[in-house]
Order: structure tokens, then sequence, then C-alpha cells
């Protein structure tokens, strides 16, 4: 194939020269320039060709740093906002003073070892701010940490002292108690409610509600965290699917 199929090399006058555009291995395309002999001197095109590089690698650039600065801001707001980020950083999560993922399981480890015992029961909670994303998309980040902060004061409330809370998500929370009194996942259950209903009522822009799954164990040798967590993270999953299919 003759480069005038390719290109229309009549318009261009002078001496004309094709010169490869390139980026590392990777072809931006043709530079084509033509010039009268009276003004081309010595390396003139490379000159010229120089320029034209420079010019795609500024580009180039500038488009790398736009992408990096979006990367950038996109991770600063995910740990802004996301606390299962910060599980590798400390054990505190920064917005509630609440043990973070790492945090909870730590404690929570600790009191099973100490407090677990034949007698005693485990309860363990999981509570969904399942409202989150709506109030951040629609209110702003700021009034969604009000909300996130509004509910780990109710979680105080509703628990106690005597449990451990922790964030372990963006916008989840789990709690973890052991307790000699019978039952006392079922006076949780009724606080809670109680401070759904409250929570429901107290703001006027949007709904802040919680969806919540909280289950008892009696003491047995072989109950692992592990599967406690499962059996009531699994209830709240149904519980969510309950919420659904209502609406």
């Amino acid at each position: 194939m003759d480069t005038v199929d390719i290109f229309d090399l009549s318009t261009i006058k002078g001496t004309k020269i094709i010169r490869n555009v390139f980026r590392g291995e990777e072809q931006y395309g043709l530079f084509i320039i033509g010039f009268d002999n009276s003004v081309r001197t010595g390396t003139f095109d490379d000159l010229i060709m120089s320029i034209v590089l420079s010019g795609i690698r500024m580009n180039f650039l500038k488009k790398c740093l736009v992408d990096t600065e979006e990367e950038l801001s996109q991770c600063q707001e995910e740990i802004a906002r996301d606390g299962s980020v910060l599980d590798h950083i400390g054990d505190k999560d920064y917005l509630t003073n609440l043990p973070n993922r790492r945090g909870f399981f730590a404690k929570a480890y600790d009191l099973l070892k100490m407090h677990f015992k034949e007698g005693t029961y485990a309860v363990v909670a999981y509570i969904d701010m399942d409202s989150l994303k709506n109030i951040n998309a629609i209110h702003g980040h700021d009034e969604g940490d009000h909300a996130v902060k509004r509910v780990a004061d109710i979680l105080g409330e509703v628990f106690g002292k005597n449990s451990i809370c922790g964030r372990i998500r963006g916008d989840e929370f789990a709690v973890i108690e052991v307790t000699e009194e019978e039952d006392k996942a079922e006076e949780f259950r009724i606080e809670m409610a109680r401070q759904n209903n409250k929570l429901l009522m107290e703001n006027t822009k949007y709904l802040n509600h919680l969806i919540y799954s909280i289950c008892e164990f009696d003491y047995e040798e072989s109950l692992s965290l592990r599967e406690m967590l499962k059996e009531t993270d699994d209830n709240l999953k149904n519980m969510r699917r309950m919420e659904t299919l209502g609406k």
C-alpha cells in the first residue's frame, strides 16, 4: 500500500516527513510535516518532533495526575466514611470512639475467654443502619456522620457499660455481653425497639432506621465466637429479607 492511499499529502507543500509518534511502547499515531527547503536546517524536524512529543507527554501526565487525584479522593472518602478500611490501623473507630472491627473482635475474644463459663449466657447483637447510604447521598456525609454518632449513643443507652460495642463496618455495629441473667436478650430487644421508634420520630429530615438481630447463647465449651456471630448475622439477613418483602 502506498502512502498516498492512506494520506492526502497534496495540501502539504515542500519536503514531507512522516514520523511515528510513540509513548513508551504505545503508538499514538503519525506526525506529518512539510516545509520549504529554504527554512530546513540540520535537525529542524527532530526539534519540532521533540516539541510535539513533549506536548503529548505533558497531556498524558496531566491525565495521570487527574486520575491519581480522583483515586486519592476516593480512598480518602472511603477511609473517612467506612470504618472497615481502618481495621488495620489501631483498634478504635475515629467517628464514634467505639472499637473498630479489629478492636471489637480482640475485646470479644478476651471477654469470652475470661467470663464465658458454666452458668453464664452470651448475648450477641448486630445492628445495621439501613438508611445510612440514603442519608449520605441526599443530605451529605456530615449529616451521615451525625446519624452514626446518634446510633452509637443509643447503643450505649441500650446495652450499657457491661457490653462491648463496636462499629465493625461503616453502617454496622456489633455488641457482645456475657451475663448470668437468662433471657437478657429479650430485655435488649424490647429496649432496642423502643429506642428505634424514638430514633425514627426525632428527625423530620430523614429516617434513621435500624435493623437489628439479638441472640442469646447458653454456655457450651465447644461454642465459638465465630458460630455465635454467624447465627446472629444469618438472623439479621432474614430480618433484612423481611424488611424488603414488607416494602
